[in-house]
């Protein structure tokens, strides 16, 4: 007999249908009894999971509780083996090691007309005494190999995936096991089936919840190894720039300055000192660049507020842009991420100097969803986001993107010809 496929839905009605198959027996043993133990069944093992525990706790409190359902000094559930076997699970509800040393692997399968095969596949519920006169001898076979005098059993299965077998052993009553008792047991193996795949579905979450950590532990050391490597690298570079070529070009201004004072109203002065003017703005944009690849602030306490702060000023003093700032960070995030943001920020305003036209910019750092939220939206010339791999800058937008997925987080960039261009982006703070 087959009372639904699945999860409880209409139970009330299917049980109202219930034909186990099962000649009526003394004891007011009838639908409004299963009707009533069925639905404490759900009850008891909806119990037992929000309990909670480990796999082995929650399975002798399961058994225990449909043992104290349907009256039963025995209470186990049989598991289906990739080998269509059945055998014993151990653990569960007065079964010793004796009661499980003498059982055997029990063959089953889709097409089989055995006792087994038909409660496995064919949704047969077994009801049997050693006192009843009317049992088959093979159903008494069962009972005198499994040592008990009496048993029921029911399929234990989630949807139409075939789990095995729960039964039941020894009944405390006269009179045994009910008919009731039976339906008890029927909707028990089947929201037991139901737990069974949400257990199986925490393991399987718990192991991807491990194994998204280990991949977030490596990107995090990668992002922190990434980081010095740069800082390094940057910190080499300002160095030769500032101890190297900087200081070559401040010479050679000061050469140009003597040269031009020496030939003063001569036919070289005007070049010499337009020369010199070149020279200047040189140093000056070279300067500029050292400032924008590593500000000293950033090593500083609130470092990257003031950072970016600085990185605004210098935009303001280059051209006359509006720019406005929210710039709201309660707490310094450690410096490879710092660094990260603000390689960001300096990013995208970059790509506003050089490409977009703005008259208007606003600067957003905030703290958002135990991470940092940053925007840059300007009110430029925009573009087609479906062409950026040709335009000027996309490289820029490329290292926008990864930088923020190696910190673990998001970039997205939103632009229309006309309309401007919005950078966001989010990276988690450990």
């Amino acid at each position: 007999m087959d009372i639904g496929a699945g999860t409880g839905v209409g139970l009330e009605r299917k049980l109202d249908r219930l034909d186990l198959g099962l000649s009526d027996r003394a004891g007011g043993d009838g639908f409004e009894g299963a009707q009533e133990l069925a639905l404490k069944a759900l009850n008891a093992i909806s119990s037992n999971l929000r309990a909670g525990g480990d796999q082995a706790t929650h399975y002798q409190l399961l058994t225990a509780s449909i043992a104290g359902l349907v009256g039963a000094r025995r209470v186990l559930f049989w598991q289906l083996n990739p080998d269509r076997t059945l055998t014993a699970i151990a653990g569960a509800y007065g079964i010793g090691d004796d009661f499980i040393a003498r059982l055997y692997p029990a063959p089953c399968d889709p097409e089989g007309t055995d006792l087994t095969s038909r409660v496995v596949y064919g949704d047969h519920i077994f009801r049997s005494a050693l006192n009843d006169q009317g049992q088959s001898e093979s159903d008494r076979r069962v009972l005198e190999v499994l040592q008990v005098k009496d048993a029921i059993s029911a399929p234990w299965r989630a949807g139409d995936e075939r789990l095995g077998v729960i039964a039941a052993y020894d009944s405390n009553r006269p009179d045994g096991f009910t008919r009731a008792d039976a339906a008890a047991l029927q909707v028990s193996g089947l929201a037991a089936g139901l737990v069974w795949q949400l257990k199986q579905a925490e393991a399987q979450l718990e192991e991807t919840v491990a194994r998204l950590q280990k991949i977030d532990a490596a990107r995090a050391l990668l992002l922190k190894n990434l980081s010095t490597a740069v800082d390094r690298a940057t910190k080499t570079f300002a160095t030769d720039l500032h101890d190297g070529a900087l200081q070559k070009l401040t010479a050679a201004e000061l050469e140009l300055a003597r040269a031009s004072a020496q030939d003063k109203g001569g036919p070289a002065s005007g070049s010499l000192e337009h020369v010199r003017t070149l020279l200047g703005e040189v140093e000056d944009a070279l300067r500029h660049m050292l400032l924008n690849i590593r500000p000293p602030s950033l090593e500083a306490a609130a470092g990257l507020q003031q950072a970016v702060q600085e990185r605004i000023e210098r935009m303001r003093l280059a051209v006359d842009y509006q720019v406005d700032a929210e710039l709201a960070i309660p707490v310094e995030p450690p410096y490879e991420i710092k660094a990260l943001l603000y390689r960001q920020v300096n990013e995208a305003l970059t790509n506003v100097e050089k490409h977009a036209a703005a008259a208007r910019v606003r600067v957003t750092l905030k703290a958002e969803n135990a991470g940092i939220y940053g925007a840059v939206i300007d009110d430029g010339r925009g573009f087609v986001l479906a062409e950026r791999s040709r335009l000027p800058g996309h490289l820029g937008l490329l290292a926008l993107n990864e930088r923020a997925h190696l910190a673990g987080g998001w970039c997205k960039v939103t632009s229309e010809p006309g309309a401007g261009t919005i950078v966001e982006f989010w990276v988690p703070v450990p």
